[in-house]
Order: C-alpha cells, then sequence, then structure tokens
C-alpha cells in the first residue's frame, strides 16, 4: 500500500500542467490602444504574435497592427524604404502589449528613392 501511494505521488508530481496562453488581440488596427482586448489562446498556441505593416511617402502614410495566437511565429523585420512589415513574437501571457519595436521607416532612404525616381522620370526612361 506505501508502494503503491509513493508510486501515486511520484506521477502526480511529475505531470506537466497544461496553461493557456493569453495575448492580446486585434486586426488591422490603426493604434496599440485599440490593440488591447485580451484573449485567451487555444491550448495549441505557442507564441503571441504582433505584426505591423507600415508605408507612404510623405503625408501618404498608412499603418497597420494585428495582434493574435499563433502555434508558429518567425520574427521577420523587412524595410524597403517607403514600405515595411515586422511580426514579434513572444512566449509568455500578455507579453504583445507594446509596438514599440514596429517598422521604422529610414527617411535617408526614402529621400533618396523619391530623388532617383524623380530622375527617371526627367529623363524619360
Amino acid at each position: 500500500m506505501k508502494l503503491f501511494l509513493l508510486c501515486l505521488l511520484a506521477a502526480a508530481l511529475s505531470v506537466k500542467t497544461v496553461h493557456s496562453l493569453t495575448c492580446f488581440t486585434c486586426d488591422n488596427q490603426s493604434s496599440n490602444w485599440k490593440c488591447l482586448q485580451p484573449t485567451k489562446c487555444d491550448d495549441s498556441a505557442s507564441y503571441c504574435m504582433t505584426t505591423t505593416t507600415s508605408g507612404g511617402i510623405g503625408s501618404y502614410t498608412s499603418f497597420s497592427m494585428s495582434k493574435s495566437c499563433a502555434r508558429i511565429c518567425v520574427p521577420t523585420n523587412i524595410d524597403v524604404g517607403v514600405a515595411g512589415t515586422s511580426v514579434n513574437c513572444c512566449q509568455s501571457d500578455l507579453c504583445n502589449y507594446s509596438s514599440a519595436t514596429n517598422v521604422k521607416k529610414s527617411y535617408l532612404t526614402l529621400s533618396v528613392s523619391a530623388i532617383f525616381l524623380v530622375l527617371l522620370l526627367w529623363t524619360g526612361l
């Protein structure tokens, strides 16, 4: 009987509890303030993911943010001067609260691209 209780105790202590991740979620919002809705993720989700996209020239710019639960997440940061996208991943509850690491456009690259475009149009190419 003691052996049975000892085995039962050992089994109970070795069982890993499953804890669902909680992430902030939103879809295609223009501000982080609209992306602070906590959501309990499915048991299969291991990541909180934040995706940001931005682009434009001068005063014609756009920004979009989405946050979600994800099974797989690959951090990405692509910036081509006039447009960019980033994917940030984290693995703790409500870890995707900020968009501080979102895409930052390089104004030097933007200026050089605009000058190059003007020169192409001016020369007729």
